[in-house]
């Protein structure tokens, strides 16, 4: 049975919203402030003078609702995201939405970013309700805090039309019990997904089949790994890089200099401020979400300099140091002008404003070729339009985004017949003019809040700025802002059982205007202490590997779970959610899970503490199925296995006042066993009927076959219930094109959670692709496949797989 059938018991009631990110609301200076206006959030900020109740998250919220018996509307978003502003203008704002919302909800707003733990648990019911989900998220709540429906961004008319059809609902007794029934197997069925960890053996091959899985998903063109919208791959291409210096191999490392050098070519790369815009909305990078965050440009700064040492390629430096430079002069605080001096801040919002006033994306950004000659002259402007494609045309809205796609800068140089150094030189010019006079511009909106995990990035891309390039500043920022946090954004020391390794400070999660919250999650511990023990590679200072050394002591007795298997996202103190998150899959930033692992490896071998270096084995072994499964979602726990199964070049150094644990101390290398039992594969897939040549013209006929496991199923190609996950297969790109696709006729079934049937493959079966080759097909090529597809059994759903096929042709 499949977790949205379990959620979607309102099937005929809401309709998924579309999401995207990046933009600020403008907000009536004469309204009265609602409770958000205590708050430190500037995301929850914006909202504090809408017509809207809002509560921030919290038992004060939940208490009015049973004590009203009202339902409760969620609101998750953040401070650049550009849906959310959207849907702020147009409901939030309302007047007659605000009344609906006041009279018959209890509304609560959340900052994602502050909050990652309650967008975790509900973005989990969202994803199980309709198969994908984003900001804003919109969840329907019971009082008792449980998910019944919900959605992304809405329009104005059809929110309305939503609220008023739920408190209808709510309204009748008898559909108040299907409401509230839906929202106990929603909080059971999220639940159950929580922990899953069958085990199995860490070995080199989780690494080789890490690297297979991603080179076959490579856009081999634009680089990248899949389609629109591209996301920036950063630790896919961490782990690449790592995998380079273990074991070296061609076709990789072609996948690495092609993605970096796309992706810093078009326009998701600043050309004139440096430093790296969200993501791309096409294949090519072209046409960015505008909105720059901390965490991207950390780790793709790292990324870059790291390429920049393997290869040498002294434009991958450039970036880096670029990028680097962009996140010191825009997203620091300046010390020692403020409280927070030296820290790091969060984002820069997408949107700003035109002449006339307007909020528009991405117009801090953008150019026209009259604004590039005013600021540069015409023969200096003539050049830069014409290197970096600025046209009258436009390519962005009538505007220009500045991008280096058609041509290099070397290949510019060839043809103007000067050498590529003194072209650079020249354009850096007329970039730091141009950037000189975008900086008069109405600003983008700036996040300022200071968040320990994505500061703990910031510790790692300038350790290795440092490393790389020998750049005292670069050494100094990563000081200051460890500094920072260490000193500042600590708590006190829990008393009781939870008091844990003894002196050792508990980190808080975010700090902004000389607060900071009680909490921290998972990823605080592990990012700070991975960026305080590359700041200890790259200047031999012991007291940060004694920082680290202290942070990982403290993080294993908090977050691991009760059988000693894996780390939980909150620590064992934390406020009772619906369940307690735990995943080890990446998203935007890597998995805490994964870089616990690492930091635990490498800390075991510096400081000869044998029980941490025994856990990080142990989280590894937990997800090393998981691993051999869908390497695609967890190219951080690969990076972690490649730091265990590489022999280390760092120097081993025993901690000061961190001495390796004694008995009696909380962790022992007997507290975490091996991982063993069975290994579940539930479905195995195979790509037959590819001839062994091809010419253009040619059609021919290839299989998908799904071998299901028993007691497992997946879902048809229209499953009959829009809240189940369909199957889907696929051509993927290249000299190929899909004439048809046939599937087999699923199973016809009626379930309890469902009005109508439901159809699902319980067998195996094949699905047919009618393909004709195009020009190209002639030369070595590859047929591929991409293939979508969700097991369940009676009890569970595991995670969607979302994988690539691969046979080659003329070879």
């Amino acid at each position: 049975m499949g977790l949205g059938g379990e959620i979607g018991l309102l099937t005929g009631i809401l309709v998924l919203g579309l999401a995207a990110c990046g933009a600020q609301a403008q907000k009536p200076a004469d309204r009265p402030a609602n409770r958000l206006s205590k708050e430190t959030s500037p995301y929850l900020l914006q909202h504090a003078h809408n017509p809207v109740d809002w509560y921030p998250w919290g038992e004060e919220a939940f208490a009015k609702a049973r004590r009203e018996n009202k339902p409760v509307f969620l609101s998750v978003g953040y401070s650049a995201c550009h849906w959310c502003h959207v849907m702020e203008r147009e409901s939030f704002e309302d007047e007659s939405v605000g009344k609906l919302l006041n009279d018959h909800f209890v509304s609560i707003k959340v900052d994602r970013e502050e909050r990652p733990d309650v967008d975790e648990i509900y973005m989990s019911a969202l994803l199980a309700m309709h198969g994908r989900g984003g900001w804003p998220m919109s969840v329907f709540l019971t009082p008792e805090g449980k998910p019944f429906s919900g959605g992304t961004y809405f329009p104005r008319d059809d929110f309305a039309e939503r609220l008023r059809q739920i408190q209808a609902l709510w309204s009748d007794p008898e559909q108040r019990k299907r409401v509230l029934d839906a929202g106990e197997r929603a909080a059971q069925a999220i639940g159950r997904g929580g922990l899953r960890l069958p085990g199995g053996e860490v070995s080199p091959a989780l690494l080789t089949g890490g690297v297979k899985s991603l080179l076959e998903r490579l856009d081999p063109k634009h680089g990248g790994f899949g389609g629109a919208p591209k996301f920036p791959p950063s630790v896919r291409l961490e782990f690449l890089l790592a995998e380079q210096r273990r074991k070296p191999d061609p076709l990789a490392l072609k996948a690495i200099t092609l993605t970096l050098d796309q992706m810093a070519r078009g326009g998701m790369y600043d050309q004139v401020g440096g430093g790296f815009h969200r993501y791309s909305v096409d294949e090519k990078w072209l046409v960015p979400h505008f909105e720059k965050m901390l965490y991207d440009n950390a780790l793709l700064a790292g990324v870059y300099l790291e390429a920049n040492r393997m290869t040498g390629n002294a434009y991958f430096r450039r970036i880096g140091k670029e990028t680097l430079d962009f996140v010191l002069r825009e997203l620091r605080d300046p010390a020692p002008k403020s409280d927070s001096g030296g820290a790091f801040w969060s984002a820069l919002d997408a949107d700003s404003a035109n002449p006339e006033g307007e909020k528009e994306e991405g117009r801090f950004y953008t150019w026209t070729p009259a604004e590039v000659n005013h600021v540069l002259g015409e023969a200096d402007g003539a050049l830069f339009c014409r290197v970096y494609g600025i046209t009258g045309a436009g390519n962005f809205e009538g505007r220009n985004i500045p991008n280096l796609l058609p041509r290099p800068v070397e290949a510019w140089a060839a043809e103007l017949k000067t050498r590529p150094e003194a072209l650079w030189a020249r354009l850096d010019r007329m970039r730091a003019k141009l950037r000189a006079a975008r900086a008069k511009r109405p600003r983008p909106f700036l996040d300022d809040k200071v968040l320990a995990n994505w500061n703990g990035l910031m510790l790692r891309a300038l350790a290795t700025g440092y490393q790389v390039t020998g750049e005292a500043r670069y050494r100094e920022a990563a000081e200051q802002a460890a500094g920072f946090v260490l000193a500042r954004m600590r708590g006190p020391v829990p008393a009781g059982p939870e008091k844990g390794p003894e002196g050792v400070r508990p980190l808080r999660h975010s700090y902004r205007a000389g607060k900071s919250p009680e909490v921290v999650f998972l990823e605080d511990y592990s990012f700070l202490s991975a960026g305080l023990l590359d700041l200890h590679a790259a200047t031999g200072e012991k007291k940060w590997l004694t920082e680290a050394h202290a942070l990982a002591r403290r993080m294993v007795a908090d977050f691991r779970d009760e059988e000693g298997k894996t780390l939980y996202m909150t620590p064992g103190r934390h406020e009772k959610l619906l369940f307690r998150p735990t995943s080890a899959e990446d998203s935007a930033t890597p998995s805490g899970q994964g870089m616990a692992a690492g930091v635990l490896v490498r800390l075991g071998r510096l400081t000869g503490d044998t029980a941490l270096a025994a856990y990080g084995r142990t989280l590894l072994e937990s997800h090393a199925s998981n691993m051999r499964l869908t390497p695609d979602f967890l190219p951080g726990m690969l990076v972690a296995v490649n730091t265990l199964l590489t022999p280390s070049e760092e120097p081993v150094v025993a901690a000061a006042g961190a001495d390796p644990l004694a008995p009696g101390d909380p962790l022992l290398p007997g507290d975490f066993p091996g991982v063993g039992g069975e290994k579940e594969d539930p479905v195995t897939l195979s790509l037959t009927g590819i001839p062994k040549t091809v010419k253009p013209g040619q059609v021919f006929t290839v299989k998908v076959g799904f071998t299901i496991g028993r007691g497992w199923h997946i879902n048809g190609e229209k499953p009959g219930d829009r809240f189940l996950l369909p199957t889907q297969v696929s051509l993927a790109p290249g000299p190929f094109k899909q004439l048809s696709v046939t599937f087999p006729p699923p199973k016809k079934l009626k379930i309890s959670y469902a009005e109508k049937p439901v159809y699902q493959y319980l067998e195996s079966m094949a699905v047919t692709l009618k393909v004709k080759a195009l020009p190209g097909a002639e030369k070595p090529a590859a047929v591929r496949v991409n293939v979508r597809y969700q097991p369940c059994d009676e009890e569970k759903c595991l995670r969607p797989v979302n994988t690539t096929l691969s046979a080659p042709v003329n070879q």
